[in-house]
């Protein structure tokens, strides 16, 4: 014999039983109006997940894609005149600070807005390595084939294939007839994102050179000096004892002449700064898409507790109590915030991909699929919560009122008499009463 709904004796008999089966009954009766709300809440939390995930994988882009590609910290220049001290770069290379260093050839073009350099074997490789975008690097023993960073090419509208004009410049009055160059590879390196500071003497027309070339060119005598690319064991940290150490050997070698360094520090803090401001956007715009979501699917969960109490009158009649209904009602609405909350996972990581944007793609070390376990996890467990907190009144109202329907009577509304008097055609009767009158049971809104 069959034991009565909510009778404490027994296993599964308790208070909670009945919650239980109620909650499963009509998640088995409103099966797919649950499926498209947890849809529709998802795919709200995948996008907001995706905004705010791809905003602190855009504000980290640059540090990590400077610690991947080992970028450089300081540059060591030559002398430029008598009155500064010649450094040799051998000796720079062994000072107790250095982690590696690269030997860079920069050659004087006619256009000044290029910067046209050649590197030992050492450049690209154990200091500020090149992170292809497009194409390929240039073939070691080509003479005509180059490498551009990406801003130049966006600037001059280059790509793999284009045809490149450049005029070398022996002296201040002699020039080399000019030389076609042929792009193979668009790259992104440390040190050559925009914006660049205005103490930076060079252009931003990055173009590297064979090892060929350079040697063709230097024979040729084109204008050229050598600086020196140093990667510091502590990065930045390293660079006042750096420099200490540089003055202590001018002043050893060159009488105390002046040296000349550059940390590289103010230009990533520039780039930083630049590509800060991109994911500040991105937070501002997940931030009203959430606020834009919670407020329609306060609406949609509103509407769906209504059309779940259809069936309370009967069951408090049976002896169910208006908090049994609602704990019921939001048990299918954590259900619905939770599978909501996975579809919104889900989403996240495989829209991940779309991020990051801007400036911080080129950036981005690791392209592809990226998952974000705190932050997605934190955004999942908002969901949930958003989904219980704004169903909470709404689910509670709708028992409550359904509970006192049968003994509700009450005059016809402001609206349903204003909508009845004379003057007003049916069909504006019927629109108004549709469109201000809440309703009750299973029509509130």
């Amino acid at each position: 014999m069959g034991r009565a709904v909510g009778s404490p004796h027994g296993w599964g008999d308790g208070p909670m039983t009945a919650v239980l089966t109620r909650a499963r009954a009509e998640l088995r009766a409103r099966r797919a109006s649950m499926i498209a709300l947890t849809l529709l809440v998802g795919i709200g939390a995948a996008t907001v997940m995706t905004l705010a995930a791809g905003a602190r994988r855009t504000d980290t882009a640059y540090p990590r894609f400077a610690r991947a590609y080992k970028a450089a910290d300081v540059v060591v220049y030559p002398s430029f005149g008598s009155e500064f001290a010649i450094l040799d770069f051998n000796t720079v290379a062994r000072l107790p600070q250095v982690e590696a260093t690269s030997v860079q050839h920069f050659f004087a073009a006619r256009d000044s807005s290029l910067q046209v350099v050649g590197s030992d074997a050492a450049g690209g490789v154990s200091i500020d390595r090149f992170k292809i975008l497009e194409g390929k690097a240039p073939n070691p023993n080509s003479l005509d084939e180059v490498m551009v960073a990406f801003d130049f090419a966006r600037l001059r509208h280059l790509h793999v294939g284009s045809r490149l004009s450049v005029t070398f410049g022996v002296t201040q009055n002699k020039d080399l007839p000019p030389m076609t160059l042929r792009v193979v590879g668009v790259e992104a390196s440390p040190g050559e994102f925009p914006p660049l500071l205005g103490s930076n003497n060079f252009g931003n027309g990055w173009i590297h050179i064979t090892p060929a070339l350079a040697s063709s060119l230097t024979a040729q005598h084109v204008f050229t000096f050598k600086f020196l690319l140093v990667r510091l064991k502590h990065g930045r940290a390293d660079y006042n004892a750096f420099n200490d150490e540089l003055n202590a050997l001018a002043t050893a070698t060159a009488g105390g002449k002046p040296q000349l360094n550059q940390s590289q520090a103010p230009q990533a803090a520039n780039v930083q700064r630049s590509i800060h401001l991109e994911a500040v956007a991105l937070w501002i715009v997940a931030a009203l898409i959430a606020l834009i979501a919670v407020l329609i699917f306060s609406q949609l969960l509103a509407r769906q507790a209504a059309l779940d109490a259809t069936e309370s009158p009967t069951l408090l009649a049976l002896g169910m109590t208006r908090w049994q209904l609602w704990l019921a009602g939001m048990g299918r609405m954590a259900v619905i915030g939770v599978a909501a909350a996975a579809v919104g996972v889900l989403g996240g990581f495989f829209a991940s991909t779309l991020m990051p944007v801007g400036l911080a793609r080129n950036a981005e070390p690791s392209t592809g699929f990226s998952f974000d376990p705190l932050l997605l996890g934190l955004i999942a467990a908002g969901v949930i919560v958003m989904v219980l907190a704004v169903a909470a009144w709404p689910v509670w109202k709708s028992t409550r009122a359904i509970a006192r329907e049968p003994a509700r009577s009450e005059r016809p509304s402001l609206v349903s008499r204003t909508a009845a008097a004379p003057g007003f055609s049916p069909p504006a009767s019927t629109g108004m009463r549709l469109a201000l009158e809440a309703g009750r049971g299973p029509t509130e809104v």
